[in-house]
């Protein structure tokens, strides 16, 4: 849990937590494609915080994308249980080492 910091997360408030009924977890799914003819590497979703946001626990698994396909990365955030849905989300990339971010409002 947050409070014991045994969770991996990015962490956007250091208010103290309320009981588990006032939050609500979201998590966005973006379906992106790779039109290049090399793989892209090291894909991530962050999400740009609101207020009432709490956090966005790691994604501890490395994604990466073959090249001329698609695939579906995601991001989960920790929000107060009143919090709408529509967020921006950075998309960060890398090809050939060289990296690249896509910026969208999602919800």
């Amino acid at each position: 849990s947050l409070t014991q910091n045994a969770l991996i997360a990015t962490r956007f408030s250091t208010e103290t937590l309320t009981e588990a009924a006032d939050y609500a977890s979201i998590t966005y799914k973006l379906t992106v494609s790779n039109q290049c003819l090399v793989p892209i590497d090291m894909i991530e979703v962050q999400v740009v915080p609101d207020p009432g946001d709490i956090a966005q626990p790691a994604a501890l698994t490395v994604r990466s994308l073959d090249a001329k396909s698609q695939g579906v990365v995601s991001a989960t955030i920790l929000t107060s249980k009143d919090s709408n849905a529509v967020r921006e989300l950075i998309v960060s990339y890398y090809v050939w080492g060289v990296s690249f971010s896509i910026r969208g409002t999602y919800g």
